[in-house]
């Protein structure tokens, strides 16, 4: 559970792919300030929305979530498409869940619930 390429630990499935790969998923494209290459295509930005709407969230080596590495390939409108893209699929989760949970929320359960165990 402490790096971006592990499996969703709510879930079970492989975080959705990025264009150009996780390579560097660490550290913001193009610098510390991130805001890296805009998408080169519709379909890019697509998929870069798409990801970063997505429930996956990896983690560094002490535990703390990260944003997902298409996130700051993004642009202003993008990521606020992707917020907005993230709060439908979250709403629809919960929908569909038959205690009303998203996956965040039951991520978040499942870290305090284990962190009472420690």
């Amino acid at each position: 559970m402490s790096g971006p390429h592990e499996d969703d630990e709510v879930t079970g499935q492989e975080p959705p792919e990025v264009p150009g790969g996780a390579e560097g998923a660490g550290a913001p494209p193009g610098g510390a300030g991130g805001g890296g290459a805009p998408p080169e295509g519709d379909g890019d930005r697509e998929r870069l929305i798409e990801a970063a709407a997505g429930a996956f969230r990896g983690r560094d080596p002490d535990g703390n979530i990260q944003a997902h590495p298409a996130w700051y390939d993004l642009d202003e409108a993008g990521r606020a498409e992707a917020y907005e893209r993230a709060r439908a699929l979250r709403a629809v989760e919960a929908a569909l869940d038959p205690e009303g949970l998203s996956t965040t929320a039951r991520a978040v359960l499942a870290r305090i619930l284990g962190a009472g165990r420690r």
